[in-house]
């Protein structure tokens, strides 16, 4: 069986599975005038389902007025948006996966179980044998795979007493083999950290989501909004440049070598592509939709150039890979109905 037919057989078994406006303007995605763009969020006036969405999206002043960008200040590449397709992959590849805490890059994560899925299908909670491999990360944090050259891949970290459940999906493997790369685990007392730092809710069991979004040579993007809309199609809409403590919505993060929120950044990502989103509300096996939103010229009204799907759990960090918006989602994936 070829890796690409190995691909899309994991990705049907795991569908089988897991079966504040401050001035700026609203966008109606559907034409229809639908949904309310205020503070408190949009939702379906029909009642939410996939095909039935009319919710919009309020876009922060200080977003608007901001051209994207790319990490390095040069113009972004997103002639492939919309045309992009998930990387199929190559021969297989060993990489070792160093497990850092996302609050301190220099803590290494011993012991840690992990369950990894090389053609990115992840099921939370199941390993099974012919499209996932379970293993334990070394005195190093340490955890070696074998993953397609230049394809997909997503893990699971099981998480214990002092780390947060987490996984992560759509993960560029690297393109030459023996290469070391580093992976990001959350401690319980980072997490807790975070999430004050970010004035996100931090309660007991909360969910939470992450990720950067890159532009079309993988290169991470500044001046993105990432708006996020849940299986029932309500749509959390942007925090005020001062949200108060404990509001759910998306924070982005200044920074480089160790990223970290910055709650009143309003204009959307910083120059390292990343974004974390709280508040979240489970429905299982549902997945919520994450779009990238980002004004590619100015004076022009902001354009959607990324779209992904993932579920969040209870007690648990979804991370998920934003790339260019592609045109090989599945027939019934939330990106087909925006």
């Amino acid at each position: 069986m070829t890796h690409a037919s190995r691909f899309v057989m994991s990705l049907s078994i795991a569908f089988a599975v897991a079966a504040c406006n401050d001035g700026g303007s609203v966008v109606d995605l559907d034409g229809t005038g639908g949904g309310d763009a205020g503070a408190g969020g949009g939702k379906s006036s029909e009642g939410g389902g996939i095909a039935s969405r009319t919710d919009s999206v309020a876009f922060p002043a200080a977003f608007t007025s901001s051209v994207v960008s790319r990490e390095d200040g040069g113009a972004a590449e997103l002639s492939c948006v919309g045309t992009s397709r998930a990387p199929a992959g190559g021969e297989p590849i060993d990489v070792a996966l160093r497990f850092v805490d996302s609050a301190d890059h220099e803590t290494q994560l011993a012991g840690q179980q992990i369950s990894m899925f090389p053609f990115d299908a992840v099921v939370p909670g199941s390993c099974p044998d012919f499209y996932c491999v379970g293993a334990t990360t070394n005195d190093q944090g340490i955890a070696t795979i074998t993953v397609p050259r230049g394809g997909w891949y997503g893990f699971e970290i099981a998480g214990n007493d002092n780390v947060v459940r987490s996984f992560q999906v759509h993960t560029l493997a690297p393109s030459g083999p023996d290469e070391e790369v580093q992976s990001i685990a959350t401690t319980r007392d980072g997490l807790k950290l975070l999430a004050t730092l970010a004035r996100l809710p931090r309660e007991q069991g909360a969910s939470f989501m992450a990720g950067r979004v890159h532009d079309c040579a993988g290169i991470a993007l500044e001046n993105v909004l990432v708006s996020v809309v849940s299986p029932g199609g309500e749509r959390m809409q942007p925090r005020a440049g001062r949200p108060a403590d404990g509001e759910p919505g998306t924070v982005y993060f200044d920074g480089e070598d160790q990223p970290m929120p910055s709650p009143e950044r309003a204009a959307g990502t910083g120059v390292n592509g990343r974004f974390a989103v709280g508040g979240l509300v489970p429905e299982p096996g549902l997945p919520y939709r994450i779009e990238a939103w980002a004004v590619t010229e100015a004076g022009r009204a902001p354009v959607r150039i990324a779209c992904e799907a993932a579920v969040v759990l209870d007690d648990s960090i979804t991370i998920v890979g934003m790339h260019p918006e592609r045109d090989d989602y599945e027939l019934d994936h939330p990106c087909r109905f925006p």
